[in-house]
């Protein structure tokens, strides 16, 4: 490092002059001693400086070096088709009249009203349940209220009728126990990161490797029928990053989980969300990918910020939500897995450092 006598002093006035939080930092490793949750979740929240984005000439980007994320890689699970994705919102398009064709009844009746089920499908939704879960603190529900017509206004969500019924699922959200134990009302703050961004670069043929991953590492929670319908290995791309954000991660007596919120709609009741139910529009929406891919970024988090402990010792495991099927009688609407260590293992080597 030079020393300051070695700077000009306008140049180092200049530098004094900026502000701290345009510089960032790699958080240095953790030592045995320190706590897990507090050392992951500190100093999360934004400090009100949103730096602007750099103007990217995106045709100066070889077609087959581009950014890759789990939008583009599930449009390519089950087509030989080159897809090119620009970087944006980590999700893909729902076709929303495909879902669970075979296990819906043609016939099953629309209930009258407003409700949940009613809500209208698309994007516009899940944006609007994605910007409220974010912002809300769990533990006072009392500011769900608010924090939904600030987020109808701010979005220009034209359903009013809607925000009692979106208030009531928010609410059902918060306190409905999830593998029987853990309540996202109980989560504080400062054990939660929503919207968690990750980038690492890849390997060369990265999606041929990721399909070998699932193949020669099978876990009881990803069906082997999903893993033989990939077509992951007759691509040809080469990605010099792969980019997405996770919904949410947060923190349980120790243990590490994500979270996804989906607003699907699988049907008008609630035994339209049942286990098989979701389980297949987990099949058919590659989900099975998208929150393995998840996994790994967790993964290399949690083994930079703590070099000497086992990821897999305080992984918790994955949770998806299918917001439409919350209820407070049962567990329609809840998908949870923890794939295998090896299968994790396997797959970060895939993807490369």
């Amino acid at each position: 490092m030079h020393s300051q006598k070695n700077i000009s002093p306008s140049l180092l006035k200049r530098i004094q002059e900026f502000d701290s939080s345009c510089i960032e930092v790699n958080p240095r490793p953790l030592t045995e001693g320190e706590d897990l949750s507090i050392s992951l979740f500190h100093n999360s929240e934004n400090q009100g400086f949103t730096p602007n984005a750099l103007p990217i000439n995106r045709s100066s980007i070889p077609a087959a070096e581009r950014i890759l994320s789990f939008s583009t890689i599930a449009r390519m699970t089950h087509t030989s088709d080159l897809v090119i994705e620009e970087v944006g919102n980590d999700e893909i398009e729902i076709k929303e009249d495909i879902q669970a064709i075979d296990l819906i009844d043609d016939t099953e009746p629309e209930p009258d009203g407003p409700n949940i089920f009613k809500l209208p499908k698309g994007a516009h939704t899940g944006n609007l349940f994605h910007s409220i879960l974010e912002e809300i603190d769990f533990q006072k529900p009392d500011t769900i209220g608010d924090r939904v017509q600030q987020s109808f206004n701010r979005l220009r969500y034209g359903y009013p009728e809607y925000k009692r019924i979106v208030s009531h699922s928010i609410h059902q959200l918060l306190s409905k126990l999830l593998d029987g134990v853990i309540a996202l009302e109980q989560i504080a703050p400062i054990q939660r990161v929503p919207e968690m961004e990750f980038a690492y670069p890849t390997s060369n043929d990265t999606l041929h490797k990721i399909q070998k991953a699932f193949e020669n590492n099978p876990t009881p929670g990803i069906p082997r029928t999903w893993i033989d319908t990939l077509m992951l290995k007759h691509t040809n791309v080469r990605a010099s990053m792969l980019r997405g954000f996770i919904d949410l991660v947060f923190e349980h007596n120790g243990k590490l989980f994500l979270l996804d919120w989906k607003t699907n709609h699988l049907g008008n009741s609630v035994e339209s969300y049942s286990q098989r139910a979701i389980e297949h529009a987990m099949f058919q929406h590659d989900y099975y990918l998208q929150y393995c891919l998840y996994c790994v970024a967790l993964k290399r988090y949690i083994e930079t910020r703590f070099p000497n402990k086992d990821f897999y010792d305080s992984f918790g495991g994955v949770f998806y939500l299918f917001i439409r099927g919350i209820n407070e009688h049962d567990d329609s609407g809840i998908f949870y897995d923890r794939p295998s260590q090896p299968l994790l293992k396997a797959l970060d080597k895939a993807i490369g450092q």
